[in-house]
């Protein structure tokens, strides 16, 4: 054990402590080079190919900043080349940047192949120049554009005015799927409009799945049945939802998923525009159904003027089905759906309502639940546009 430790006190303390150090060094930099190869691979790229385009920053199915890059890039490869040119300030942009980024036009992207760029117009002089330059442009932002060279030489160029034009304010699963439909339908021969995968197929599907709601000891049940049988939904499909009453039982109706109740509906027609996740088909005799207790919010509930605004009224689960009305709704909201509870439409104007709601069963028996709920509708807001007025957002 001396020995030993004799040894080690012999030794360069910065020997000891260089090798360690070396040896995370070179397993970094083994990592980097790996994950450099994973890259080019990932991209759909060659790595004989990679060299000068991916070095400028210009790369096939992803984003890039650097307009001339791609637009070089997508000449050469007589390829397409969208442009999104975003403008600081503006509600539009911010919600269009956010929509562009998710996974959908990731995936969307890559399986194309073309040229994507997205860009600030305030940081980067070379899409600001290309804007003021471009005819036809739209003048107010975003810009949004897709640039095709084709192999004889000329050029296309398709605009597409990005507010309040053919790409309106939406949720940012729908915008997506407006922007990607837009670019396709500017390219001759692009894979969505001939047989090829479609932009639709890229947007998130919608999971649906069955259940069944039965008072079996009072006498309901039933079966439900979805045909065709299944677990999610893409663009442009759809389902039917059938509830089928034993004997003795009645169909009260369905709960979907949002918390809505549809009542006297044996079938829905369900597509993956409607809300993803569980409907419950509602089993119960009219005259066992509990008497409704509403359940509003407490806190107030927040709206923007002129913004399309959806809401849900809602009650105890055991006393579908319900008839419910409302007073004080701001100018423009209406309760589109009495039997629903389903409140939508586009406030007109801003300040504090107090909104009144009343619930009644399915049987005069029952007593009445009424109750209120505070609406704060918030003013329009506005951006400053290229030459500095004010303009109000617009929404579609």
């Amino acid at each position: 054990m001396k020995r030993i430790w004799t040894f080690l006190r012999s030794l360069d303390w910065r020997v000891l402590f260089a090798v360690p150090v070396l040896s995370v060094l070179l397993g970094v930099a083994n990592n980097l080079r790996v994950s450099e190869d994973q890259r080019v691979r990932w991209s759909g790229e060659r790595l004989a190919d990679a060299s000068p385009e991916t070095a400028r920053g210009a790369r096939r199915g992803a984003w890039t900043s650097d307009f001339d890059a791609a637009t070089n890039a997508a000449a050469a490869a007589h390829l397409p080349v969208a442009v999104v040119v975003t403008q600081r300030g503006c509600p539009y942009c911010a919600r269009l940047h956010k929509a562009l980024k998710g996974v959908a036009v990731r995936s969307w992207q890559k399986e194309r192949g073309w040229y994507f760029v997205l860009a600030a117009r305030e940081s980067n002089p070379q899409v600001t120049d290309f804007v003021v330059s471009t005819p036809v442009t739209n003048t107010v932002a975003p810009y949004v554009g897709v640039y095709w060279t084709r192999a004889d030489g000329t050029q296309t160029l398709k605009n597409f005015p990005g507010r309040p034009g053919e790409m309106g304010v939406r949720k940012e699963k729908s915008l997506a799927l407006e922007w990607m439909r837009a670019v396709e339908a500017s390219v001759p021969g692009a894979p969505g409009l001939e047989g090829g995968t479609s932009a639709a197929s890229f947007v998130k599907r919608a999971k649906m799945s069955l259940a069944v709601v039965a008072d079996k000891e009072k006498g309901a049940d039933g079966r439900v049945r979805m045909s065709p049988v299944v677990s999610f939904l893409k663009e442009g499909q759809k389902t039917v939802l059938a509830a089928e009453a034993r004997q003795g039982s009645v169909l009260a109706g369905w709960r979907y998923p949002d918390g809505r109740f549809a009542t006297g509906k044996s079938r829905l027609t369900v597509d993956s525009s409607w809300p993803e996740g569980t409907y419950s088909a509602v089993f119960r005799k009219p005259e066992n159904c509990a008497a409704p207790s509403l359940r509003l919010p407490e806190q107030e509930v927040v709206w923007q003027e002129w913004r399309r605004e959806r809401f849900v009224l809602r009650v105890n689960a055991d006393a579908y089905p319900v008839t419910f009305t409302c007073r004080g709704l701001p100018p423009g909201m209406a309760l589109t759906a009495r039997a629903e509870g389903v409140v939508s439409g586009t406030p007109q104007s801003n300040g504090v309502f107090r909104v009144e709601v009343t619930a009644k069963g399915a049987s005069s028996a029952l007593p009445v639940a009424k109750g209120a709920f505070t609406v704060r509708v918030q003013p329009r807001p506005s951006f400053k546009t290229d030459d500095g007025d004010d303009e109000d957002d617009e929404v579609n």
